[in-house]
């Protein structure tokens, strides 16, 4: 449960919001959580039919099992990658809001780009 909770409170905190714990959590997260509780439960009965096979069907069982599960680790680690290049996203427009504001002004009695150097 924790990497679900760490990536929510990720994609909330990147927000800027002052209270941000209180932002809704965006929907793709919790299907790409859901989608790896399914791969764990994908995994474990593909490996159970499988150690168990003594026929050729229950082995074509198995490897449609497999092939499911592959399937599912390919959809997954898509959605994490959207995660990830959002919250990348969100983060660096958060950056530039706390650039801006902490930024200071250049007077304008002072050349830019070194031309006018101090002796």
């Amino acid at each position: 449960m924790k990497p679900f909770q760490t990536v929510r409170e990720l994609w909330k905190a990147s927000s800027g919001d002052e209270s941000w714990w209180q932002n809704t959590t965006w929907s793709l997260i919790g299907w790409w959580w859901a989608l790896w509780i399914a791969l764990l439960v994908l995994e474990r009965v593909a490996a159970a039919v499988f150690s168990g096979a003594s026929t050729l069907d229950s082995l074509i069982s198995s490897s449609r099992l497999y092939l499911a599960y592959e399937v599912v680790v390919i959809i997954a680690t898509i959605l994490a990658i959207a995660i990830v290049r959002a919250v990348n996203q969100r983060q660096a427009g958060l950056a530039q809001v706390v650039a801006d504001r902490t930024s200071v002004p250049t007077r304008p009695d002072v050349p830019h780009g070194g031309e006018g150097k101090n002796p």
